[in-house]
């Protein structure tokens, strides 16, 4: 229960910390400002273009889940942390420059493209499992156990459905069998994201988580 304890307060203490250097390079940071501002402009350009209501209400999903990836910028180590995160936004700023400006010519993309974004929630998965077979993506959910195959559980979105995704523990390591003992002995689950791929047999589409 503790290491389970240590794990969650942790992982909260560096989101926390590691958000603030997100915010402070988005507004104060000159070349990361003025890419940041050019997200916004052709976000809203075309958020008012867009005249077909499902194409826009993904459109508008996607943003969150694009957000998602723009924060995960602050997931770096090394000896120049400050500089790891700027190049990394950067980076995530110019390709998201260039995907709006192909949004911007062809709405379509918005559907076609829907793969595009790895910071997803299970209802997002499903809806376009199709296009995501074979990728390695982030979900977003509650992770429960399978008390009667520990290798195997599922994550619950936050959607109104509660869209489950199958999940499996391949390989099972010291350390994710540790947690997941933990989690059974207490009867708990995981609020949190999960990194895997996702893949496909019997019928179902199903994820391979690696690591929590």
């Amino acid at each position: 229960m503790t290491k389970l304890f240590l794990f969650i307060f942790l992982f909260s203490i560096n989101t926390a910390y590691s958000q603030e250097i997100i915010q402070e390079l988005l507004e104060n940071d000159i070349k990361i400002n003025y890419l940041y501002n050019r997200v916004n402009t052709l976000t809203n350009c075309i958020q008012e273009s867009i005249s077909n209501e499902y194409h826009l209400n993904m459109f508008n999903f996607q943003i969150h889940f694009w957000t998602r990836e723009l924060n995960s910028s602050r997931n770096q180590s090394g000896p120049n942390y400050r500089q790891l995160v700027t190049d990394s936004l950067k980076t995530v700023l110019k390709q998201r420059i260039q995907f709006l400006e192909e949004i911007n010519s062809n709405h379509d993309l918005i559907i076609s493209q829907a793969s595009h974004y790895r910071y997803i929630d299970p209802w997002y998965l499903k809806l376009f499992a199709n296009d995501y077979i074979g990728k390695d993506i982030v979900i977003f959910g509650t992770l429960s156990i399978d008390q009667s195959a520990i290798i195997r559980g599922r994550i619950t979105g936050y959607d109104l459905s509660k869209t489950e995704i199958l999940v499996y523990f391949i390989p099972l390591s010291d350390r994710l069998f540790s947690i997941i003992h933990d989690l059974l002995i207490n009867n708990q689950n995981i609020v949190s994201h999960f990194r895997g791929r996702v893949e496909y047999t019997d019928d179902e589409v199903y994820f391979v988580i690696n690591q929590l």
